[in-house]
This record gives C-alpha cells, structure tokens and sequence, in this order.
C-alpha cells in the first residue's frame, strides 16, 4: 500500500483490511482471517489478537460490524488502502464496543 498508518494501527491491521478486501463482500471472522493471514515472519495470527485488532478497526470505521464475529471492509477502509484518505482523517472512535 505504501501509505503511512495511525500511530494506533499496527502491521497486521494491513494484512486485516487487504484480505477482507480481497474478500469484499463476504462476511468474514476473526478466525477465518487469522486462518488465511501471516505474519511478516511467515507464522499465522491467533484468533483471539485478530479480534483485538478487529475492534480498532471497527472504532475508525475501516471495517463494518456486520452480524456478531462476523466483519467486512468499509467504504472508508477501501478508500484508506487506495490512498484516498489520509492518516489524519482516521480516528478511533472510543464509544463503539463490539458487543
């Protein structure tokens, strides 16, 4: 992607947000991404840190919640990888809990 990314985010919440665009219209979970995701050392996330990360990325609006455990990439998500919105136009969004 080359862009540069919140203080907040972290190198696997890339990996997060271009699978589930490669997958962009499917419901996806936590397990499912961490299934088909890597590490930069080549060893897969847990369920549980793809979670967590999940919701930071549901507070800045770059994933959508779309049933309990089950996410897809946003508009905004999809303009953020493209390059068309800046860093300092995602914010995390304390109120939202993924309940």
């Amino acid at each position: 992607m080359g862009s540069p990314r919140p203080d907040w985010m972290q190198a696997g919440d890339l990996n997060f947000l271009e699978y589930l665009h490669r997958h962009e219209g499917e419901k996806l979970g936590p397990a499912m991404i961490a299934k088909n995701t890597t590490r930069t050392d080549g060893k897969s996330y847990n369920r549980s840190y793809v979670w967590r990360r999940l919701q930071d990325l549901l507070a800045a609006g770059l994933i959508d919640k779309i049933e309990r455990g089950e996410y897809q990439i946003s508009d905004k998500g999809i303009e953020y990888l493209n390059g068309n919105i800046s860093v300092d136009e995602i914010e995390l969004d304390e109120s939202i809990e993924d309940y």
